[in-house]
């Protein structure tokens, strides 16, 4: 049984552009340059998913040390550059993209400038645009549900339940049009990357991808 959503939020980073591993590499590279000496892969784990807002103070209580004023300038600048000639779309994301015939919109962590970019960049934005929600519009980011939730009431779709998952495109393109094959019982999916468990509700009107 393939569940029917009224509306699918899908994140950004990780989700529909392949940005995560170079952001966490640019991040690694301005943190280990002011003292702060972590590798990619630490950054990955340790603030993937976050503003970058929330990612500085993290920084700073886990150091006891104020960042430099420019740094988040810095990272955002060398991301852009970085995005310029590396970043590609998430495999099997456009394909998505163009057979979905539901409602979808992004929410994510990042700026609404960085998300334009980089869907810009990957071919994606004119599949979602203007339909796009930053942490910046709410009082709390991820992992709280502010940021969802919020998105759902602008796009006409309160949720009633929802379904929780971070799943890459090349992961969930084997269902058609969409890995939201239900059984009566919830199903279990295991993100890749790290791990987590994802969860499709068959009662949810509203289906993230996060």
């Amino acid at each position: 049984m393939i569940a029917r959503f009224e509306l699918i939020i899908f994140d950004c980073d990780g989700v529909l552009v392949d940005s995560e591993v170079v952001s966490a590499r640019v991040l690694a590279s301005e943190l280990t340059a002011v003292g702060f000496a972590l590798s990619t892969a630490d950054c990955i784990a340790r603030y993937t998913g976050i503003s970058m807002t929330s990612v500085a103070e993290r920084v700073e209580s886990q150091w006891g040390h104020p960042l430099p004023p420019d740094f988040l300038e810095r990272v955002r600048a060398r991301d852009a550059a970085a995005f310029q000639s590396e970043l590609q779309p998430i495999e099997g994301a456009r394909e998505v993209l163009a057979a979905l015939d539901w409602a979808r919109c992004v929410a994510s962590s990042g700026r609404l400038e960085k998300m334009r970019l980089t869907l810009g960049l990957t071919g994606l934005l004119p599949f979602v645009e203007p339909h796009l929600f930053s942490a910046e519009m709410v009082a709390q980011g991820k992992p709280a549900p502010d940021l969802f939730v919020h998105a759902a009431q602008i796009m006409g779709f309160p949720p009633r339940t929802a379904s929780s998952s971070r799943i890459r495109a090349r992961a969930y393109r084997r269902a058609s049009p969409l890995a939201c094959e239900c059984s009566a019982s919830q199903a279990a999916v295991t993100a890749r990357r790290r791990r987590r468990q994802c969860c499709w509700q068959p009662a949810a009107n509203v289906c993230f991808h996060i």
